[in-house]
C-alpha cells in the first residue's frame, strides 16, 4: 500500500548530547541503568544498531549532519573554531525555506554563531553567553539547558511547524555531575579499575594520556573516569526526560518527529 503522508508538515525536534558514546547507554549494552529516557525513545522508535560519526569532534560532526556532506567536502577538520563555509546550505536554512520556524539552544562553543552554525535559525541561544541563573549554577549544565529549551518551546506551537535543536554539553570532561549523581556508580557491582592511566607532561592533555589538570583527584584507575562519565549520562538523561515531559504536557510533541543522536 502507498504510504500515508501527514496532512501537514511535522514538527522536528533534534536532541543531541555532546561526547556521548553509544556503548555507555543501556540501550546499546551498558549494564548500568544510565539512560532510561533515551532507552525508551530507542524502544518506541527506530534504533540504529551501528551508528558512525564522520569525524569525532563537535564542529566537524555537526557540519556533516547539517549539510549532508563529508568533512573532506566541508573542510572542517582537526581544529576547533573553523567557520562553516557559506557555500553550503544548512538544515535550518532548508527547513526555513519550507515554512518552518527554526530555533536552537546549544551549550558548546564549537558550534557558536561566530563559526556560522546559526545559519537559518530564527533564534539561536548560546548558553555560555548568558549570566548564571544563581550561585553555583553551571550555565552550560544540563539543568540550565533544559530550562532554556523549555523557555524557547513556550513560544512554539503556532501555525508554523517548528524545528528545535537542543544540544546538551554533558557528559563532557571534567565529568562533574551535580551532587546526588556524581558518585552514584563509583562502587557499584559493575565498577572495575579496568587499567592504569599514565599521566602526561602536558597538564592539559586529555587524549591517550591525562595531564595533571585533567584528572579526577589524581586517580590513575580508568574505572573512576568511566563511572563519573556514566553518572553524567544519567544526569543528562533525566533532564532530557523533563524537557520532553513539559513539551508533551504543552502539546508540543503532537505531530512531531524526534531525533536523538550524539556528535
Amino acid at each position: 500500500a502507498a504510504p500515508q503522508l501527514p496532512a501537514e508538515q511535522p514538527n522536528l525536534l533534534l536532541v543531541t548530547v555532546d561526547t556521548l558514546r553509544a556503548d555507555r547507554l543501556s540501550a546499546y549494552g551498558n549494564p548500568r541503568p544510565t539512560s532510561p529516557v533515551i532507552d525508551r525513545l530507542a524502544g518506541e522508535g527506530v534504533r540504529f544498531d551501528r551508528p558512525a560519526v564522520q569525524w569525532p569532534k563537535t564542529g566537524p560532526s555537526f557540519a556533516s549532519m547539517f549539510t549532508s556532506t563529508y568533512p573532506s567536502q566541508h573542510g572542517i577538520v582537526r581544529h576547533i573554531g573553523i567557520e562553516m563555509p557559506c557555500s553550503f546550505r544548512m538544515l535550518a536554512e532548508e527547513l526555513k525555506s519550507r515554512g518552518y520556524s527554526t530555533h536552537a539552544v546549544v551549550s558548546n562553543g564549537a558550534v557558536a554563531s561566530e563559526f556560522r552554525f546559526d545559519q537559518g535559525f530564527d533564534t539561536f541561544v548560546e548558553t555560555w553567553k548568558l549570566e548564571p541563573t544563581g550561585p553555583g549554577v553551571d550555565p552550560n549544565g544540563a539543568e540550565t539547558e533544559t530550562a532554556l529549551a523549555q523557555g524557547v518551546a513556550e513560544s512554539l506551537g503556532g501555525e508554523q511547524p517548528y524545528f528545535l535543536w537542543v544540544h546538551y554539553l554533558d557528559p563532557h570532561f571534567p565529568y562533574g555531575a551535580p551532587d546526588g549523581y556524581r558518585e552514584v556508580y563509583d562502587n557499584d557491582e559493575f565498577y572495575a579499575p579496568i587499567r592504569t592511566i599514565e599521566f602526561a607532561d602536558n597538564p592539559n592533555q586529555q587524549m591517550v594520556q591525562l595531564g595533571s589538570r585533567r584528572t579526577i583527584d589524581q586517580r590513575t584507575d580508568l574505572g573512576i573516569y568511566v563511572s563519573r562519565y556514566d553518572a553524567e549520562i544519567t544526569y543528562t538523561d533525566e533532564q532530557i526526560g523533563l524537557l520532553l515531559d513539559s513539551m508533551q504536557t504543552d502539546g508540543l510533541l503532537d505531530n512531531t518527529l524526534l531525533a536523538f543522536t550524539s556528535d
